[in-house]
């Protein structure tokens, strides 16, 4: 991959983490939403979350018994959070001419942050 999809994928786990970071009880998923979009640089939130005019504006989403649930980690989602609620977190980058990068994982949330129950890895996947 390109100096550029893989820095585009490194930087989707750091937000991955410090989304996960912020999955305590009590903060809300607008909170986190707000906060990591927020940081991120009007360059790369260019393509962030989807690819031209096809970009969701959400970064996760409550799983329970269907895989998407609410609440969703997005504006507007203003009820905290409660101790082991399970949410994916799926920050991802579209790169013209490859696609997308990034990262999913599920996590709990817990007193300390989001503790993870997909794995650690994180590492670029190619996928031929």
């Amino acid at each position: 991959l390109s100096k550029e999809a893989q820095a585009a994928h490194s930087r989707c786990v750091d937000i991955q983490n410090r989304a996960a970071d912020m999955l305590k009880p009590g903060n809300t998923p607008e909170y986190i939403y707000e906060t990591i979009m927020n940081s991120l640089s009007p360059d790369f939130r260019h393509n962030f979350m989807g690819f031209g005019s096809r970009q969701v504006k959400f970064l996760g989403h409550g799983i329970g018994l269907n895989v998407d649930e609410y609440p969703v980690i997005a504006k507007g989602f203003k009820i905290p959070l409660q101790e082991n609620m399970v949410f994916a977190i799926e920050p991802k980058k579209g790169i013209e001419g490859i696609g997308m990068v990034g990262t999913e994982n599920t996590f709990i949330v817990t007193p300390d942050g989001g503790r993870c129950i997909t794995g650690n890895n994180p590492g670029l996947i190619l996928v031929e």
